[in-house]
């Protein structure tokens, strides 16, 4: 029972589900998942630490935001994630998680335990709002962008030394 418990707590680690997701992906792909089979059954449980372990993803969006308060409330910091003042700063790095981390995961634990698809619905939904967002900010990116470059160029004209009537550089 030990040892199952520590496979458990070691699974939280995601290092290690870049190797078990491959291998548990092949098991399903090419046989009959089983869990009798006692490598299927550590490598699922391993999945579903990891699963359980990145469930933020999956949270309904106000779930996320109402817990960072609540924690703030009491006098924790909370998550990156869950922390309405550092917002700005998440929305392309979620998606990027969301991406190749998250969906990964929660796709093949639907595909064997199709119970658990509303955890992969939750992500996809949220991945959605994420990308939104994203693309929100890199907008404002750009638009700060081409506002500053106008400011430069507007700068630096007025260095340039004023043309008399005829179009030449005046004289100093």
């Amino acid at each position: 029972m030990l040892d199952e418990i520590r496979h458990c707590i070691l699974a939280t680690d995601l290092a290690l589900f870049f190797d078990n997701r491959p291998k548990l992906e092949r098991i399903v792909d090419t046989t009959d998942f089983t869990w009798r089979n006692r490598e299927h059954l550590q490598r699922m449980m391993a999945l579903s630490m990891t699963a359980a372990d990145l469930s933020s993803a999956f949270k309904q969006w106000d779930v996320q935001r109402s817990n960072g308060d609540e924690e703030k409330r009491q006098g924790l910091q909370p998550q990156s994630l869950m922390d309405r003042s550092l917002a700005h700063e998440l929305p392309k790095n979620q998606v990027n998680f969301i991406k190749s981390i998250c969906l990964p995961c929660y796709s093949l634990m639907a595909r064997i335990l199709p119970e658990t698809t509303p955890m992969l619905n939750g992500a996809k939904s949220n991945l959605q709002r994420w990308q939104e967002l994203a693309d929100e900010a890199s907008q404002k990116t750009q638009t700060n962008r081409i506002a500053t470059t106008s400011t430069d160029d507007m700068s630096k004209s007025s260095l340039i030394s004023p043309a008399n009537k005829n179009g030449q550089p005046a004289s100093s």
